[in-house]
């Protein structure tokens, strides 16, 4: 793909990964207020898997080794023998268990609907990830934290911070936007103080 295509330029594969996956990256409390170059990095770690309709994607109990992202399909989230949510193209799944410090396997069953494209992060990258980029990191301790503290609400829990995180980080970025121009405007010509025009007597 042209993802892994390495005559190109790395800034052009970085701009071909950010325009497949860039979105559905910022849209989950992980990668919440986390850089281009964050983002870029981790889409560039997803390796593509096909899932049969009616096959698990996860089953509960299992050791959580991976996070998925739906590139292509839908999948039903299931407990105990019953639907209890529809996950759809663009989401990611699976990070609870990535992320637990007290219980790294898998509490529900993800059975896939249709047939299914995924885009899979294992944990050896995700730890990767962690290291190179603190703001991962910070993300993964904060959703633990909210986790341990309400369970049952979680996903709530991590849809708020991804907002207010998300709204920071824009908030941020045109500050820094509008500090450049001021600073490049003051340091202009006719930015300046005034010049005194001299005056012949």
């Amino acid at each position: 793909s042209l993802i892994k295509d390495e005559t190109l330029s790395p800034q052009l594969r970085e701009e071909i990964v950010l325009h497949f996956h860039g979105k559905s990256l910022s849209n989950t409390a992980l990668f919440a207020g986390c850089s281009q170059g964050c983002m870029a990095s981790a889409a560039m770690r997803l390796k593509t898997i096909v899932v049969r309709k009616f096959d698990y994607i996860i089953r509960r109990g299992e050791l959580g080794r991976e996070l998925y992202l739906l590139s292509k399909g839908r999948a039903a989230v299931v407990v105990n023998n019953t639907v209890v949510a529809c996950i759809e193209r663009g989401n990611f799944f699976g990070e609870t268990a990535l992320v637990s410090k007290t219980n790294p396997y898998r509490t529900v069953d993800i059975v896939a609907l249709d047939w299914c494209e995924l885009q899979q992060l294992d944990s050896d990258d995700f730890k990767e990830l962690c290291v190179g980029y603190p703001d991962v990191l910070a993300n993964a301790e904060m959703m633990m934290a909210l986790l341990e503290q309400d369970s049952a609400n979680c996903s709530l829990l991590w849809a708020h911070y991804l907002r207010e995180k998300n709204r920071i980080f824009s908030e941020s970025k045109e500050q820094a936007v509008q500090s450049k121009f001021q600073g490049e405007a003051d340091s202009s010509p006719s930015g300046g103080s005034p010049s005194k025009r001299s005056t012949l007597l």
